[in-house]
């Protein structure tokens, strides 16, 4: 019906409050999209994320475009993960906490214009 998406999880854009809780997603063959895509999201919550993947891929865990005020905890991607979290556009107020990122490349990246300053980090494990 809408072809193929930009994410193979869960693709949300427009919403206003939005809370995803004891995520478990598991594939059989490589997918070079993200787990998770948010566009134009206001007061996202995830929490308990955890991912398996076969081969590797470029595409992030999850990938924030125009993102504000967001939670991110407990969560324990692949080990095939490339990078955990990439921030795009004007995202901002991005808590990412208690999270396992000790089996991605690269726990956290920032689109032209964005830097480590619009998130919070506390608690991560890191390799």
């Amino acid at each position: 019906m809408f072809g193929t998406l930009p994410a193979y999880g869960f693709y949300c854009r427009h919403v206003d409050g939005l809370r995803l809780e004891n995520l478990d997603f598991e594939l059989e063959s490589a997918d070079q999209r993200p787990t998770l895509m948010f566009e134009d999201v206001q007061n996202l919550d995830i929490s308990g994320l955890t991912e398996r993947r076969p081969g590797t891929s470029a595409a992030p865990v999850l990938l924030l475009r125009d993102v504000a005020w967001a939670s991110i905890r407990g969560c324990r991607p692949a080990a095939a993960s490339p990078v955990f979290l990439l921030l795009q556009g004007n995202s901002s107020r991005v808590s990412v906490m208690g999270n396992d990122l000790t089996r991605v490349e690269k726990p956290f990246q920032f689109g032209p214009g964005l830097d480590s300053s619009v998130t919070y980090q506390s608690g991560n494990f890191l390799k």
